[in-house]
C-alpha cells in the first residue's frame, strides 16, 4: 500500500528518529492527525522485518513504537 495514496487522510510529521542514533532501543514516533473524519483504526510497525509493539497515542496524535529487542546500531531512514 502506497503512503501517497492515503496522505490526503492525515497530516503530521516525518517519522523519527532519523539519521544516526546510538540508542539500542529507540522510541519510534510518527505524528499523524487524521483529516476529514478519517480515523486511525490500527497501527502496525516492523523494523528489520521484526514486529514492534506499537500504539496510537490519541492525546499527542502520535504513532509510538517501542522495540523490545536491541536494534542494530546504524542509520534510521
Amino acid at each position: 500500500m502506497s503512503l501517497r495514496r492515503h496522505q490526503n487522510l492525515w497530516e503530521g510529521s516525518e517519522p523519527r528518529p532519523q539519521g544516526k542514533t546510538a540508542q539500542e532501543r529507540p522510541r519510534l514516533e510518527w505524528q499523524m492527525r487524521p483529516r476529514g473524519g478519517a480515523k486511525i483504526r490500527r497501527v502496525q510497525l516492523t523494523l528489520n522485518e521484526q514486529p514492534v509493539p506499537t500504539r496510537y497515542d490519541t492525546e499527542s496524535a502520535t504513532v509510538v513504537g517501542e522495540p523490545t529487542r536491541d536494534v542494530p546500531l546504524g542509520v534510521c531512514k
